[in-house]
């Protein structure tokens, strides 16, 4: 069974969207789901590797830094 490794409500492209990392047992990749948080429907689906996790936690970490 799948579960939710976490949920964040961001902006992307100009929209108000949930992001949802979900994660599945035996499987080392997270899919990420977007939602609009407008409408309820699903905008985006990408499967991310570790490696690619990472990369865009620290790139988050960045943009976070800089909009201080």
């Amino acid at each position: 069974m799948a579960r939710i490794k976490s949920a964040e409500l961001e902006k992307e492209n100009g929209m108000l969207i949930w992001s949802f990392d979900v994660a599945q047992p035996g499987r080392k990749e997270v899919t990420e789901v977007w939602v609009d948080a407008t409408t309820g429907k699903i905008t985006a689906v990408d499967v991310e590797t570790p490696i690619g996790e990472k990369k865009e936690a620290a790139e988050h970490k960045v943009k976070k830094w800089l909009s201080r």
